[in-house]
């Protein structure tokens, strides 16, 4: 039987290309032979890799993309990562911690479709570290730790964002919190199941929402977001566009192409 060359990939493909996928797996292969001893590096290459579901976007010997995480790791060298999904769960754990692993190596089975923005690394090496967005990541995952039992589950099961499980928590259920996952989980299991993988998603995070009371983050939350950080120049800045802005409306004149946003 004809194999399917893996291909290196390109270290300048855009990210959440084809190209992308295969460099990534390249230097994850790598990786993985030192994960006893650098588990970090192992979990930030899985955390990128599934961000973009980069192992859909690759194949196995026979040209068959692959369906989940645990087909990939599992799946011989050099087209998966020739690894027990159990033992990489076990160095992670170990770089970790059991339960905070258990909500970083979740395993939605389906694709997230999560794409990249303009303006985002263009190569796995590149995208390797990220400390800001790790830490806000990590700080999320801690939240969602300290929340109730529930909550995590509903994360796990990918029926509630990580932002919105970060907000509930930490503490302990309530009787009246305990009664909307109830509610919701009730409510899931009439929703039809035949639709694409992320509609359902879609349909099964606004149920999750509404029953536990998470309100959508709205423009606006993001303005008075911004402006808590804003400096008096970027307030100034922004105050005066604001004003030209209305002028322009106010006179019919057309508005000039902005350069890009300053929040959001």
């Amino acid at each position: 039987m004809h194999e399917v060359d893996p291909g290196y990939g390109d270290p300048l493909a855009s990210i959440g290309s084809e190209e992308w996928a295969k460099r990534w797996r390249l230097e994850f292969q790598g990786i993985a032979q030192d994960m006893p001893s650098a588990p970090e590096r192992g979990l930030r290459y899985y955390q990128l890799g599934e961000k973009h579901r980069a192992w859909t976007l690759i194949t196995d010997a026979e040209g068959k993309h692959f369906p989940t995480w645990e087909a990939f790791c599992a799946y011989r060298q050099p087209w998966g990562l020739g690894m027990d999904p159990v033992k990489f769960k076990a160095f992670i754990d170990a770089a970790v911690g059991p339960r905070e692993a258990d909500l970083i190596t979740v395993s939605p089975g389906e694709d997230k479709g999560g794409r990249p923005r303009k303006g985002e690394e263009t190569s796995a090496s590149d995208a390797e570290v990220s400390g800001g967005a790790s830490d806000r990541k990590a700080g999320k995952l801690r939240a969602i730790l300290r929340a109730p039992e529930q909550v995590q589950d509903l994360y796990k099961e990918g029926l509630i964002r990580q932002t919105d499980a970060a907000k509930l928590g930490p503490r302990s259920p309530t009787p009246e919190q305990a009664a909307a996952i109830a509610q919701a989980r009730e409510r899931l299991t009439r929703l039809d199941r035949s639709v694409p993988p992320r509609e359902f998603r879609r349909r099964a995070g606004q149920v999750v929402r509404e029953a536990l009371g998470v309100r959508e983050r709205t423009a606006l939350d993001r303005l008075v977001e911004w402006w808590a950080k804003a400096s008096e120049e970027e307030r100034r800045a922004f105050l005066k566009e604001r004003d030209d802005e209305v002028r322009r409306l106010l006179d019919g004149s057309p508005s000039p192409k902005r350069q890009g946003r300053m929040f959001g």
